[in-house]
């Protein structure tokens, strides 16, 4: 056996004997487990309890005496996952603190240049050279902005102002939660500011003008501002500014990060402005995204912010059931099978989401160009105004049926132009589906009525009681017969013609008026022809 590799997964020698022996030995006593494995009779217990927190191992008691049991060999695995696990977490945790540390190395070089002040008086002193400094036109940049208490909100609303009444210009970029900061200064005078949607996080803000940085960290109870004058330095951190105001492309990963990228959305769009969302789901989503969504679609509802959302197809269902949260402001179309599963597109603004529904760790990658917005707009109205859809086989030809049920109210009719059980040989597969329709108008309450081609009249016979007697159904027969029948099915604001064939095919048109005119059409066959069956 390759004992190395138990010792790359982070077991030690004599774990692997101890385990290893116990595999062989079953239940023992800690006796019979050192003479197998070799291991010290001094470190035995400490061995087999280090086996014990890795749950590779147990005892049970009997008589008083302890005897161990190793783990189905298969708990290594689990034990391999929850190390995966736990160094994940590291990972994100550590990336978290890696800002603070290279700020760390930063500051380093420049010790015997820099200032610190403390506290709100500190900070007021550090801030004012400002206006020492700058003069009319000139710009001072500031990132990130995150959350501000109502003392330091207070201070910089004033010093803001100042700046504007100096003609001193200001650059300012956001995180998402400063940005009701940038709602209250985006108004000011000479000011300029973004929200940017990072996972990054940082410890201070950095302020650079001139040749000048002013590093600040802490709140107003704990407030630290380190003015650094070197030009260097001051170059390489309005670079990193640069950098971020004018990124195009944001990675946001995890739950959090669709979070954030919605929430972002939502926080740079106004009243009456409108989003775009292609390729909408629900497929393997949670409870805790089902909540998020809800609450997400009130927020928007009440900000008044509206929405065209393109849902997948087979998402029908659901989205009925919370059809509230999508067509208060908002509308709703659905894409034909098979496109978009498992990607969502966002549009806004002149932003590009793309949130990708991955199983273990979603991905969003969110791209800020005009262009690129510009190409899936128009892509997106193309899908939204096509008003035929072609879909295929007898699982669409099912969904086809029970949707237009959905959509009839109790007490309407279920109306087909063209009624067929196509020839003989298909007959049962036709059948098969017509009774799932069937069963589901008659448990909603709707009426039918069927005009069927002529020469169905055996078939019609045959599946009289299950079908039509007794059943809200009325019968007649259109006045021509036809080998290659198409069954119009009038509904809504739709009508789909379904080509029986061996595979049926379905042509789905969504146009008032065309759908209007085959109503009519109906009734009027429908009143030139007498009954036949009922």
């Amino acid at each position: 056996m390759n004992k190395e590799l138990l010792e790359e997964i982070g077991l030690t020698k004599s774990e692997i004997n101890v385990y290893l022996a116990l595999l062989e030995l079953g239940s023992s006593s800690t006796g019979k487990i050192v003479d197998k494995s070799k291991a010290s009779s001094s470190k035995i217990y400490e061995i087999l309890d280090r086996l014990m927190q890795k749950g590779l191992v147990s005892f049970i008691i009997k008589s008083g005496v302890k005897y161990f049991e190793a783990a189905d060999p298969s708990r290594i695995m689990d034990y391999m996952e929850e190390k995966e696990s736990k160094i994940h977490k590291q990972k994100q945790s550590l990336k978290k603190i890696i800002p603070e540390l290279e700020l760390k190395k930063t500051l380093s070089k420049y010790k015997s240049e820099a200032t610190v002040f403390k506290g709100i008086k500190g900070m007021e002193t550090a801030f004012n050279d400002v206006f020492k400094v700058l003069k009319k036109g000139d710009v001072i940049c500031t990132y990130v902005v995150g959350e501000l208490d109502e003392q330091m909100n207070s201070f910089f609303t004033r010093h803001y102002q100042k700046r504007a009444e100096k003609d001193i210009k200001t650059r300012t970029i956001f995180s998402e939660a400063g940005r009701k900061w940038y709602d209250l200064r985006k108004h000011i005078k000479n000011f300029e500011g973004k929200v940017v949607i990072s996972q990054a996080t940082s410890p201070a803000t950095i302020v650079v003008y001139k040749n000048k940085t002013i590093i600040r960290m802490g709140n107003s109870d704990n407030l630290l501002n380190i003015m650094i004058e070197n030009e260097f330095c001051a170059k390489s951190f309005l670079q990193q500014f640069e950098e971020l105001w004018n990124q195009e492309t944001v990675v946001l990963r995890g739950i959090e990060g669709i979070k954030d990228n919605f929430m972002n959305m939502l926080g740079e769009l106004e009243e009456g402005d409108e989003y775009y969302a292609m390729g909408a789901s629900w497929f393997g989503q949670t409870k805790e995204m089902f909540d998020f969504f809800k609450e997400f679609h009130q927020k928007r509802i009440k900000k008044k912010v509206k929405v065209k959302l393109l849902f997948v197809a087979g998402t029908e269902k659901i989205i009925k059931k919370h059809r509230a949260n999508y067509e208060t402001m908002g509308e709703v179309k659905f894409l034909p099978k098979g496109i978009y599963e498992g990607i969502q597109f966002n549009l806004y603004k002149d932003k590009v989401a793309f949130n990708i529904w991955k199983e273990r760790e979603p991905i969003v990658v969110i791209i800020k160009d005009p262009q690129t917005f510009k190409t899936f707009k128009t892509y997106f109205d193309m899908l939204w105004n096509q008003d035929t859809t072609v879909s295929k086989g007898w699982d669409e030809f099912m969904k086809l049926l029970l949707n237009v049920i959905d959509e009839i109210k109790p007490g309407g009719s279920y109306d087909v132009l063209g009624a067929s059980y196509a020839n003989k040989n298909l007959e049962e597969n036709y059948a098969k589906v017509f009774r799932e329709m069937h069963k589901k108008r008659l448990e909603k309450g709707i009426n039918a009525r069927l005009l069927f081609y002529r020469g169905h009249q055996s078939s019609i016979e045959k599946h009289k009681k299950e079908f039509y007697e007794d059943k809200d159904v009325d019968i007649k027969f259109i006045p021509y017969e036809t080998e290659s029948p198409v069954e119009i099915i009038p509904y809504g604001n739709k009508t789909s013609l379904v080509i029986q064939e061996e595979i049926p095919t379905i042509i789905t048109i969504d146009n008032k008026k065309i759908t209007d005119s085959f109503k009519k059409h109906f009734e009027v066959m429908w009143a030139q022809n007498k009954f036949t069956k009922k």
